[in-house]
């Protein structure tokens, strides 16, 4: 093989571990997918254009740890991104593959007005839109669906909707290569410039309309009810007088399911619920119920659903959390351990054997909390849904007076609060100290700009004619410094630090034509001094706020509460 061919496949291996470590920083869940061979003649037969995952199990392996993709990449460096979609990336995406599609991707939102902008990325076949995961799309069923047309010509197209759901899905990102036609998966829209948008009301209640109108094609998991298909094919196309109402019940029990609707709670999911019934009765029913009688059967229905839900979720969900102790038969606060970490910035590190052994699990052994944060029902409700896996998602109406206290229950966070033990992080192992060394390490190291002083657009360190230094924080997040951290270090934790010695956010051109802008982070020289001054010495060997030094003193605190090192470990 020539140098310079060389050369060119070593670049593209190089920027899909890159593109796969950027989507790592914003919590999507990143995993290989076989790549063309190399030699590959475009365009391929179908029947060869296979899109296969490289690991299996990828809807449980794929993750955001740096180390693991980096091991994935190191591995299959050519690899295609696969990028998992639903609850866990928080994030869909809704494929229009031709202009057919695109319309109707338009009349989702009831015209192009309402389309909010959001990241976006292009193939050789259409446009790839994402959006952000909400409760009001089906986590428990849906998979994918399409929107199947055929043209005058004969020649279907589609719209794919990935969201995800326990059976999983994935798209694939930039700049993957598409397996049959060869060319690369190009970012319009870049998560660095744009933010992802959530997808509003309207959306959803034509989606869902339209889930039973258009005979969409669904991808599920498991059946909605036991009744056979026939039944509601029966249904769905229509009921005569004589048996509107008991139609209209069944039809609102199979919409408010826990399979279809796993968030009853949600006003988003009950409205969209409530409109494909509403569109059924209109379309479908010879004549249609009056809105009154329709309203009042599925209210009923709605108010048996939910009575339901909250006795399974009372004795499933805070179960899960806070064992009952069989005693008293009250919540066991003694399953916890409660700890201030005295660390930059503070940290409260809630931790329990179960987060080990039970079935969620922290992800790193315990949760990290905010101390703000800490008190408010719905504040954790998130920690518990994003720091463990699986997720833990309880009832909002169920944890906030379990965690806040109400007039009959004491608060629980308070009681773990009153019995909370105390880490001292020693000075010479300060976070931000070693983040600060590692950030002054870069900047000496950036790069010369080019002839122009433009910053380089993928954001690594750029040093420009004036002395200061172009960047954007998910760039160098990415590096090697920052990639090997035992407790990865977060876009927010970061920004923290480059506040506090000053560095600012510019707007800035690039290119030749100088049309593109972007935002970058501004190091000036004044910050340079004053990074140096506050540079500390170097951290010690072990790092400062790894896994196993806040566990070890966790650990010894714990043993002083006579809290059984079993029970702990």
């Amino acid at each position: 093989m020539d140098a310079p061919k060389r050369q060119q496949e070593s670049a593209e291996e190089n920027s899909m571990l890159q593109a796969a470590l950027e989507y790592a920083l914003l919590g999507w869940k990143v995993f290989p997918v076989l790549e063309p061979p190399v030699g590959t003649q475009f365009p391929r037969p179908k029947e060869e254009a296979i899109k296969k995952p490289r690991i299996k199990e990828w809807q449980h392996k794929a993750t955001d740890d740096p180390r693991k993709i980096a091991a994935w990449w190191g591995k299959w460096p050519r690899a295609n991104i696969g990028i998992l979609m639903g609850p866990k990336s928080g994030i869909i995406v809704i494929d229009t593959d031709s202009e057919e599609g695109e319309e109707k991707f338009i009349s989702l939102f009831g015209g192009p007005e309402n389309i909010p902008e959001t990241v976006k990325w292009r193939t050789a076949r259409g446009n790839h839109y994402v959006f952000r995961w909400c409760d009001g799309l089906p986590a428990d069923v849906l998979r994918r669906a399409h929107w199947p047309y055929t043209d005058s010509q004969g020649k279907k197209h589609d719209i794919d909707f990935k969201l995800g759901g326990n059976a999983g899905t994935y798209a694939q990102a930039p700049p993957s290569i598409h397996p049959r036609t060869g060319e690369q998966y190009q970012l319009v829209c870049d998560p660095e410039d744009f933010p992802i948008a959530e997808l509003p009301d309207i959306f959803l209640a034509n989606f869902y309309a339209d889930t039973m109108g258009e005979g969409i094609e669904i991808g599920s998991s498991g059946e909605f009810e036991a009744k056979p298909d026939e039944y509601w094919k029966d249904i769905q196309s229509g009921v005569a007088e004589g048996g509107r109402n008991n139609a209209a019940a069944s039809y609102a029990g199979k919409l408010l399911c826990a399979a279809e609707c796993p968030n009853i709670e949600s006003r988003v999911s009950v409205k969209s619920r409530w409109e494909s019934l509403c569109f059924w009765n209109e379309n479908y029913n010879k004549p249609p119920l009056s809105v009154s009688e329709l309203r009042t059967t599925f209210e009923e229905i709605l108010a048996t659903e939910r009575k339901k839900r909250s006795l399974s979720n009372m004795n499933q969900g805070l179960s899960h959390l806070v064992p009952m102790d069989p005693e008293t038969g009250e919540p066991d606060h003694n399953c916890f351990v409660l700890a201030h970490y005295n660390s930059e910035p503070p940290m409260k590190l809630l931790y329990s054997s179960s987060f080990i052994t039970g079935k969620y699990k922290a992800i790193n052994k315990f949760l990290k909390i905010p101390p703000e944060d800490f008190p408010s029902g719905a504040k954790m409700r998130n920690v518990f849904a994003t720091q463990l896996n699986p997720p833990m998602i309880l009832n909002r109406k169920l944890l906030t007076p379990f965690w806040e206290g109400s007039k009959d229950n004491p608060s629980f966070a308070q009681i773990l609060a009153d019995d909370q033990i105390y880490i001292e992080a020693p000075d010479d192992e300060k976070r931000s100290h070693i983040i600060l060394d590692v950030l002054y390490e870069l900047a000496m190291k950036a790069k010369d700009s080019d002839e122009n002083d433009y910053p380089d657009p993928s954001g690594v360190m750029t040093k420009r004619n004036d002395g200061s230094i172009y960047f954007k924080v998910r760039k160098i997040l990415t590096s090697t410094e920052f990639m090997y951290f035992d407790d990865k270090v977060s876009e927010r934790e970061l920004s923290d630090v480059l506040g506090r010695i000053g560095v600012q956010v510019k707007n800035s051109r690039y290119g030749e034509d100088r049309k593109r802008v972007a935002k970058f982070r501004v190091i000036t020289t004044e910050s340079l001094h004053v990074m140096d001054a506050l540079r500390d010495g170097s951290p010690s060997e072990d790092g400062f706020g790894t896994v196993d030094y806040i566990l070890r003193q966790l650990v010894e605190k714990a043993t002083a509460k006579n809290v059984s090192l079993q029970q702990l470990m």
